[in-house]
C-alpha cells in the first residue's frame, strides 16, 4: 500500500510523490518498514519518541518521486521511478523494470516516425557481489546511461538501436558517454582514466537492436538481441563473448473499456552477459569471468540492499520460456474530458 500526491500544471508540467506503507519482515531479524518513528525496524515491536537510538531502515523512501516537464515534441524527465526500455513480458535485455525504483533522467525528443532519448541512471557504489557501500553524496558510484533510437516504419514495423555503458565514476557526469555518436566500445575505467582508481573494473559497453512487428491486426512479434563486451577482428584479449537474445509473440483484443492480452515469450543469455571485474591484478593479464555486474541501491547499515542485473532480470546463463494473459480494465482511467490516462 502506498499514499501519495501527484499536480500538474497544463499539458507541459506533471510532479509525483508516493510514501509506500510497508512494515514487512526482511530477514535477519529486520524488518522493512517506513514507520520508523513508531515501529522498530529490527523486530517490527512498537516503539515511543526517545527509545529509537539507530537510523530507519527504508532510509531511501519515497520510491517514487518525480518530476517531467515538455510537450509534444521534447521532455524530460527526473526522479525516482520505475523504468525499463522495450516491450518484453518477462524482462528486457538492455534496461529491465528490476528494482523498486531507479534514480533516473531522461531527455527524449519524439516525432512519429522517430524517437531519440537518453537515459542516465545512478545507482549506489558495490563493494562486492553481494552489498553495497554506505550511502554517501561523494565518493564512487555506478552509473548507466544508454542511447536509443527509435524508427516506426508505417506504423507497422518499429525499429529500435540501443547503445551505452554502465561504468564506475567519481564523476556521474562523464561527457564521453552523454555524446550520442560516440561508441563506447573503446572506453575502459582502468589505471590510466583520471575518473577511476581500481585497474581492473571497466566500463560495461553494450549494443542491442529490437524488432516489434505488428503481423496482422491484434497479432504482434517482438524480438530483442543483445551484444555486451563483443570483439572485433583485430583485437585479441581473452574475453568472452556475450550476448542474449529474447522473441515474443502476443494477440490483444480491444473490448469497448477493457483489453485482453495473451503471450508466449522465451529468452536465452550466454553466461557471460553482464560481466564485471574481467580481471583480477594491476597488469590486466588474469581473467575473472565469474563477477557479474550486479547493480542497486543501499539502505541502511545492515545490508539490506535492492540487487539485480542491469538488464534482464534473471540475468546471464539462463532460459526462459514464459507464457501468460493479461487483462486491463482502463474505465477507470478515463476522465471527464475523455482523455486516457495512467
Amino acid at each position: 500500500a502506498a499514499v501519495g500526491a501527484a499536480f500538474d500544471f497544463g499539458d507541459n508540467v506533471f510532479l509525483e510523490v508516493e510514501l509506500p506503507l510497508a512494515n514487512s519482515a526482511i530477514g535477519k531479524g529486520m524488518t522493512i518498514t517506513s514507520f520508523d518513528w513508531l515501529v522498530s525496524y529490527r523486530d517490527g515491536e512498537w516503539q515511543f519518541a526517545g527509545s529509537k537510538n539507530q537510523p530507519a531502515l527504508l532510509a531511501e523512501i519515497p520510491f517514487l518521486a518525480r518530476g517531467a516537464v515538455g510537450n509534444d515534441w521534447i521532455n524530460l524527465i527526473v526522479g525516482r521511478t520505475e523504468h525499463q526500455m522495450g516491450s518484453g513480458f518477462t524482462g528486457n535485455m538492455v534496461v529491465g523494470n528490476n528494482f523498486p525504483y531507479q534514480e533516473l533522467m531522461k531527455l527524449s525528443a519524439t516525432s512519429n516516425i522517430f524517437t531519440y532519448n537518453v537515459s542516465f541512471t545512478h545507482f549506489d557504489n558495490q563493494s562486492s557481489a553481494t552489498e553495497f557501500e554506505r550511502a554517501h553524496f561523494g565518493g564512487h558510484h555506478q552509473n548507466r546511461v544508454i542511447h536509443r533510437f527509435d524508427f516506426n516504419i508505417l506504423d507497422k514495423i518499429r525499429a529500435v538501436v540501443n547503445f551505452g555503458a554502465t561504468y564506475w565514476a567519481t564523476s556521474a557526469f562523464d561527457f564521453r558517454f552523454f555524446t550520442p555518436f560516440m561508441i563506447a566500445h573503446n572506453y575502459y575505467n582502468n589505471s590510466s582514466d583520471r575518473f577511476i582508481e581500481s585497474p581492473h573494473d571497466e566500463a560495461n559497453n553494450i549494443f542491442s537492436v529490437e524488432i516489434e512487428a505488428a503481423l496482422i491486426p491484434g497479432l504482434s512479434l517482438g524480438a530483442q538481441f543483445v551484444m555486451d563486451q563483443v570483439q572485433m577482428a583485430h583485437e585479441t584479449a581473452p574475453l568472452p563473448n556475450a550476448f542474449g537474445g529474447l522473441l515474443n509473440l502476443a494477440w490483444t483484443e480491444h473490448l469497448e473499456n477493457s483489453s485482453y492480452t495473451v503471450w508466449l515469450e522465451g529468452a536465452y543469455t550466454t553466461p557471460y552477459l553482464y560481466l564485471n571485474e574481467k580481471y583480477n591484478d594491476e597488469e590486466l593479464t588474469d581473467p575473472n569471468y565469474n563477477y557479474d555486474w550486479i547493480l542497486g541501491y543501499f539502505y541502511n547499515d545492515y545490508q539490506a540492499s535492492t540487487m539485480n542485473y542491469s538488464g534482464y532480470p534473471y540475468g546471464p546463463d539462463s532460459i526462459v520460456i514464459a507464457a501468460g494473459a493479461q487483462y486491463d480494465n482502463y474505465e477507470h482511467h478515463i476522465k471527464a474530458d475523455g482523455r486516457l490516462v495512467y
